[in-house]
């Protein structure tokens, strides 16, 4: 499986989300109060009721995301350690 998932299936996982197989996370950006939100991801199931917001992240997820999202970190909470 790779590292990114990406869209594996546009209804269940539609592309607001950043699906990191490596991680085990699937990553949301919540605009409204700008800040970054992860769940646990298994089995293919986003897990909403793990839902946390993300304060830290290490240099490979944090590049993943601001990729994937188009955003800096910063603006949203987020530390890179």
């Amino acid at each position: 499986m790779q590292d990114v998932v990406n869209n594996l299936d546009y209804k269940r996982y539609p592309k607001e989300y950043l699906i990191s197989a490596r991680y085990s996370m699937a990553i949301r950006v919540e605009e409204e109060f700008k800040v970054i939100v992860a769940y646990d991801f298994i089995n293919l199931e986003i897990l909403r009721e793990s839902e946390g917001i993300l304060k830290h992240v290490n240099t490979e997820l944090g590049s993943k995301i601001e990729q994937y999202f188009n955003i800096t970190l910063s603006q949203y909470g987020v530390t890179v350690l």
